[in-house]
Parts: C-alpha cells; structure tokens; sequence
C-alpha cells in the first residue's frame, strides 16, 4: 500500500482549504527530507492526490516512485541502505523499527532475480523493479507519517542529519499550525482507519516552529584514515562504476560494509593481472571514513596495502593523504590517523 493518509478527526466531514493544503504540502515537504537523508535524493517521487471515498474527510496522497538516479540499479542500492549499519539506523529513526529479515531476504531474492535477467528487457524485469519500487513507497509512506506524528522532542533527539531534522520540525510546524486555525478539527490520524491519536490540545506544541542551525555548525564533517583488514564478499571490477555499485565486504567483527576504491595504483595491477582476486579474497587497506555526528557516511580506500599474500604497497603519510582526499583539503580539515591495525 503505498498511500498516505492525513485523517482529519471532525463532526461535518469538513476542513478548511488552507489546512488540507498546509498538510499536502508538510507531507511533501517530509517526503523531500526522507529521500535526501536515506536515499541521497536518489529517488524521483511523485506525491499524487487519490480520491477517497464519498463523505470522508481522508486526505489521500499517493507515493508514486518514478525514476531512481543510481547507475547499480534501485534494487543494489536498496539491498545496500538495508544491510548497512547507517541505513539500518536511518531506517528505525524515521519508521521506529529496524528493517526485519524476511524484508532484506526480499529486497536479496529480487537481486538475484534482476542478475538473472541482466542484459534482458522483458515483462518479468519491469515486474522485478515495480515490486523494488513498491518496497520504497511503503517506506516513505510509513516514514512520512511516522515523522509528522511524533511529539517535538521525540524529532529533536532523532540520530539523523541536523538538516533533515529541521525539515520534519518545520513542515509538521505548517501543518499543525493551519490545523489549530481550523477549530473544527478535533484530532489527527495517519492510518486509514478512524483513530486520531494526536487530539487537538497536542497541536499547539507540534505547532512551534523550529530554530533553524546555521550551516556552518550543523552537519560539519570528520575524517578518520585506519588500517583495516578485509574479506571481500561482493568485489566489483569497473573503476567507473564504483559510485553505482560499491565494493562489499566483511569486517573483523562481523558486520558488512561498502566502500570505494581510489587507489590507481591497484586498478592498474588488477587491469595486469598481477595477483588473483573474487570473492572471499582477504584484503589489507588504508582507507578515510567520512562521519557526520558519529554517523558513517562513506569510506574510501586510498591505498591497497595487500591482497591475501601479495604485498603491494606501503601505507600513505599524512601530507599524501592530505594530497589524495581533495574534500578534506577543501573543507580545511585534516583527516586524524587512528589506531592501526
């Protein structure tokens, strides 16, 4: 079900047009923040108005996925933001609870589906990316009215960007204050059915309208370089399309992650077929994690020290790493060196 109800508790089946409004507009405003902060505006949604039925007052949007701008497909990416540790958070902090098994296992299955099928433009691929982009429309319908529904410190203490943050506050602002205009209006649901658990004497306080940080203080980048040790689960061989399928692979304690690779050095090894690699391949790297407020938001191999046995490079100074990672140099921070394995 990919709809999303504002269900508007009243004794005549009526609102106001400026509430109705302000409501569509704080949903597609939510919407604009879940896609940025889980999706890295990757998805193009469209947010249509469906009609419901004859003496409801039901706003009914549709959430229509129409285009994904990610080169590995919308299934990669989507089985990527469910299996890493950011996109799990980002998941329970904006639907309150994890992604569970059987729903990764899916997204798994759908991927092997679309492996199967790659190169081959039939019926079953296009049935393979609708059932994909219906996953991430029950998504964003469960995180746009889970957002807009909870009380104002509940967004506040959310372990999600400072950005995003004020995006949910501000838009649940707009739509709670065109709601308390409109004296009619008793309660606020965000399910089908008749429950309107935000009664109106809450409206006020989710009404407030948030500080916004300034940019120079929220969201501020650091970098970390480490040594690491890793086993690769899921390599990928084209250089170029390292943005649109990231390398996969084990860490010590079990957990998976993504990264890209930088080093020139080892794709040109590679290309020569110096050394073996697949699958289950054990490699030693120096790589820089990106975070942003104790959050992973990227890592990014510098440089490929050894891949199982075969020694091929030294790790990188400070004044080389400085040099290889231009957004460090850019944003006038430099990267700190943690402990090495």
């Amino acid at each position: 079900m990919n709809n999303l109800y504002v269900h508007f508790d009243v004794p005549k089946h009526e609102v106001t047009l400026h509430a109705f409004i302000e409501s569509a507009r704080s949903a597609e405003r939510t919407i604009a923040a879940i896609n940025r902060e889980v999706f890295s505006n990757s998805l193009e949604i469209e947010l249509l108005v469906a009609s419901p039925e004859t003496g409801s007052v039901k706003q009914v949007l549709k959430v229509i996925i129409k285009g994904f701008n990610y080169s590995g497909g919308i299934i990669a990416f989507l089985l990527m933001v469910a299996e890493t540790d950011l996109g799990k958070e980002s998941i329970r902090e904006l639907t309150g609870k994890y992604p569970v098994e059987h729903a990764v296992e899916g997204i798994r299955k759908l991927q092997e589906k679309s492996e199967s099928l790659e190169g081959k433009q039939t019926e079953e691929t296009d049935e393979t990316e609708k059932e994909a982009c219906a996953i991430v429309e029950r998504f964003v319908v469960s995180a746009t009215g889970n957002a807009l529904s909870l009380e104002r410190d509940a967004i506040d203490k959310l372990e999600i960007s400072e950005g995003t943050r004020f995006e949910i506050a501000d838009a649940q602002s707009g739509m709670f204050e065109a709601c308390l205009q409109d004296e009619r209006i008793n309660g606020i649901g965000f399910s089908e059915e008749d429950d309107f658990p935000i009664n109106r004497s809450s409206f006020a306080a989710r009404a407030v309208k948030p500080v916004r940080i300034d940019k120079e203080d929220a969201d501020k980048p650091e970098y970390k370089v480490e040594l690491v040790e890793l086993l690769i689960t899921s390599p990928n061989f084209r250089e170029q399309d390292q943005e649109g399928r990231q390398w996969k692979a084990e860490l010590a304690n079990g957990s998976s992650c993504f990264f890209i690779v930088a080093d020139k050095q080892f794709w040109s090894r590679l290309h020569s077929k110096e050394f073996s690699f697949g699958e289950g391949t054990k490699v030693r790297a120096q790589w820089v994690i990106k975070t942003v407020k104790g959050k992973v938001r990227s890592r990014t191999v510098l440089r490929v020290l050894a891949v199982d046995s075969v020694r091929l490079a030294e790790p990188l100074d400070r004044n080389a790493i400085e040099a290889a990672v231009g957004d460090i140099q850019s944003s006038g921070e430099s990267p700190s060196q943690g402990e090495l394995f």
